[in-house]
């Protein structure tokens, strides 16, 4: 029994020195959430807690075309940088980049990807919404509906 305890306590004594503490994730600046429903419907918004920020950007999603459900089922976030929603059709293209070239070039990829993999006969796709790293909104068109 006493050589049970004492390889005990020795292997307790070995995984705690060997496992320091886990680095914490710190957040230096503020998410910014794109949110996107089945039918286009969108909200974004930007708080320091990226929780915060999806739950606003999701409850703005909801009052663009009064949804009930389907507002998070495509997001996108990111810290301090660009992003991007675009409509291809019915589908939706969500991206994101530390620029607003980066973001496009995400974009691209995006959309390439979705016309080789998945949907060939992909339509013509268009921007909906870009929001930059402040936050401000630029909306190519707010009234979006594809019904």
């Amino acid at each position: 029994m006493q050589r049970f305890v004492t390889g005990f306590f020795a292997l307790l004594a070995m995984v705690c020195w060997t496992s320091g503490p886990t680095p914490a994730v710190t957040i230096t600046g503020y998410m910014s959430v794109l949110t996107m429903s089945h039918d286009g419907s969108w909200g974004t918004d930007m708080q320091l807690s990226l929780d915060d920020a999806l739950q606003n950007a999701i409850a703005r999603c909801k009052k663009m075309h009064g949804l009930k459900l389907g507002c998070g089922g495509y997001v996108i976030s990111i810290e301090n940088g660009w992003l991007l929603g675009t409509r291809c059709g019915t589908r939706s293209i969500l991206s994101s980049g530390m620029t607003r070239a980066e973001a496009e070039q995400d974009a691209d990829r995006r959309e390439k990807n979705m016309r080789r993999d998945y949907v060939p006969n992909l339509p013509a796709c268009r921007r909906v919404v870009a929001v930059d790293p402040a936050g401000a909104i630029d909306a190519a068109d707010v009234a979006l509906s594809t019904r």
